[in-house]
């Protein structure tokens, strides 16, 4: 496995951030809160990190899930979704995450 370079951080700003998505290949991702709120619409490089705020209703949308590692509370969880597969609104909701890894589609 070829490490991930150092890249860009972002949402460092967000305080007691649970999830943070980590990138294995170039992606856009976007993540969107209520009303339509956009955090997050760009395209990641490797080794690039998106720390989420820690609010209810967070939603991912990407290309290629699995690009998207999703780490909750420090520790991987594994990928947004399979290699290539679209990936739309998925909850970030930290039980919701644990709860589909307990129970993958």
């Amino acid at each position: 496995v070829v490490p991930l370079p150092p890249g860009q951080k972002y949402g460092v700003h967000n305080a007691n951030s649970r999830i943070t998505l980590r990138i294995h290949k170039p992606v856009h991702v976007s993540v969107m809160g209520a009303n339509n709120f956009v955090y997050l619409n760009r395209i990641l490089q490797p080794g690039d990190t998106y720390q989420a705020p820690n609010i209810v209703g967070l939603k991912l949308t990407t290309q290629d899930a699995g690009a998207v590692e999703i780490i909750l509370d420090g520790a991987s969880v594994g990928y947004a979704g399979k290699d290539g597969a679209d990936m739309q609104a998925m909850s970030l909701n930290p039980q919701d995450v644990v709860d589909r890894q307990a129970n993958p589609q």
